[in-house]
């Protein structure tokens, strides 16, 4: 057996087999590791130190202001937040269009005009949030089998109208998607494109302003809504992540899938994206 505890070395090139037998043989994690870090690079340098619980490293081994503000909220009983943070999250002008896709890439194309690879959105969720609070909602869904791009396209442009933000979280995914169905649909493209203009990234604003030691480093919409709004878990869904989304849409389409299964993943589906758009509207309201 090697004379050398687990890290990242046993990831590399690919994860070892044997990782959980020896991590088994180890002290017990600590809540907050240093891991919480995600560089891996630091993470060796300070295990090599003798650092395995990030409340322990002293400031002066942190370097980076990331690195020091998850260090100082794995210290603290509550969150960390900007003084500006209240301040940016209600600039953001109304009508608010919380939106969010859900996306599929087939090895093989599926379709005339798609790549391999290529992700093409066959779903969205659209929460709209008035000045007064009121709340609207409406979603797109494609189980036929058939190409969604057109119709996807049309159901979009139609949700979020011709004026006010559309809030994301990780603009580039949403974004991207937006330039594809523009370059495959010549006619609406100058419509489509109008909407990257009008994309507010609630990621960046949150990496900026607000950390919390419960998120451990990351700021996916997962890692950070439970320290807000646990009430709005995930885990109360029959799909609960992107991954589960692809494979219900694949099971959906396929034509040996019966009318009533189908019918019970079209629900879970809409479920699953309409809980993340709510969730940034949580997020925005804070």
């Amino acid at each position: 057996q090697p004379r050398i505890g687990t890290g990242s070395h046993c990831m590399d090139p690919y994860p070892c087999p044997f990782f959980e037998y020896c991590r088994s043989a180890e002290p017990a994690a600590p809540k907050y590791p240093v891991e919480d870090l995600r560089t891996s690079a630091l993470v060796e340098t300070l295990r090599s130190a003798g650092y395995s619980d990030l409340r322990k490293v002293p400031g002066k081994l942190l370097e980076s202001r990331k690195h020091k503000r998850i260090a100082a909220a794995a210290r603290s009983t509550s969150a960390i937040t900007s003084d500006e943070f209240d301040t940016v999250l209600e600039a953001i002008a109304y009508p608010r269009h919380y939106l969010d896709f859900e996306t599929i890439a087939f090895v093989v194309p599926r379709w005339l005009g798609t790549r391999p690879y290529q992700q093409i959105p066959f779903q969205f969720s659209c929460h709209i949030e008035k000045a007064n609070g009121a709340l609207e909602h409406r979603e797109y869904l494609d189980l036929s089998g058939n190409s969604p791009v057109a119709s996807f396209a049309d159901a979009l442009l139609e949700a979020v109208g011709g004026e006010g933000p559309i809030i994301v979280w990780n603009q580039g995914f949403e974004a991207g998607r937006v330039r594809e169905l523009a370059n495959m649909l010549p006619k609406r493209a100058k419509a489509l494109l109008a909407l990257i203009d009008r994309m507010v990234d609630l990621l960046p604003i949150y990496r900026e302003h607000y950390c919390h030691r419960d998120m451990h480093g990351s700021w996916s919409i997962k890692a950070v809504l439970p320290t807000i709004a646990p009430e709005l878990s995930y885990s109360n869904l029959d799909v609960g992540d992107g991954s589960a989304a692809q494979d219900a849409y694949l099971e959906a389409i396929d034509d040996g899938t019966s009318t009533k299964r189908r019918n019970e993943l079209r629900k879970n589906l809409l479920a699953y994206c309409e809980r993340d758009t709510l969730a940034m509207v949580r997020l925005a309201r804070r």
